[in-house]
């Protein structure tokens, strides 16, 4: 709950003086109190105000592009200890929820991930698929997020089968540090690898 008693301490009676004298001038007279509720009124009006602009500046999940460009890709943060993830390495595997869908780094490039701008932080990885315990057929998509930041990529990843077997998944842009999820999904199931990028 939003408290405007130290607003009150400082302003009221001088504000409410201002509304009860602008009362008198527009023809009729606003008793202190009156005066008193447009003063809260307005400080209210003004902090919504003040928060709404925080917000637009911050990171949101429709904030792509340029913004996310002008990232800091130097500042080390580091995520190696999080509980999220595991050490990156060849052979890390995530499965849906079912289980049904199983998605396998098979090799990366660079290894392990790297951030950067441009085309720095563009990863490549091979990834082995299988659906129900058989290599998967047909269309899947990827999408890079960071959960602590509320955003996905700036760029969509691209999927494209390999006739072995295995995946690509390029366009993996990373550019900055911390937990990632790269999600993989075919139909109704999803799968997704957690990583730490520093």
């Amino acid at each position: 709950m939003v408290s405007f008693i130290p607003f009150e301490m400082t302003c009221s009676k001088k504000s409410s003086a201002i509304w009860a004298r602008r009362g008198q001038h527009n023809g009729h007279v606003a008793s202190r109190s009156q005066a008193r509720d447009r003063t809260r009124e307005l400080a209210t009006v003004a902090l919504f105000g003040v928060l709404a602009t925080i917000g637009i500046v911050g990171c949101s999940s429709n904030d792509h592009g340029d913004h996310h460009a002008e990232h800091d890709t130097s500042v080390s943060i580091g995520c190696s200890g999080d509980s999220r993830v595991a050490p990156f390495a060849t052979g890390m595997q995530a499965k849906s929820v079912s289980g049904r869908l199983v998605a396998e780094i098979v090799s990366a490039a660079p290894s392990p991930p790297e951030r950067g701008a441009g085309d720095a932080g563009i990863n490549t990885w091979t990834m082995r698929l299988s659906l129900d315990g058989a290599p998967l057929q047909g269309a899947v998509s990827a999408k890079a997020f960071m959960p602590d930041h509320a955003h996905s990529s700036p760029k969509v990843p691209v999927v494209t089968a390999n006739g072995d077997g295995t995946h690509t998944l390029s366009n993996l842009f990373l550019f900055m540090a911390g937990v990632w999820e790269i999600t993989l999904t075919a139909g109704n199931e999803s799968a997704t690898i957690t990583i730490c990028v520093n």
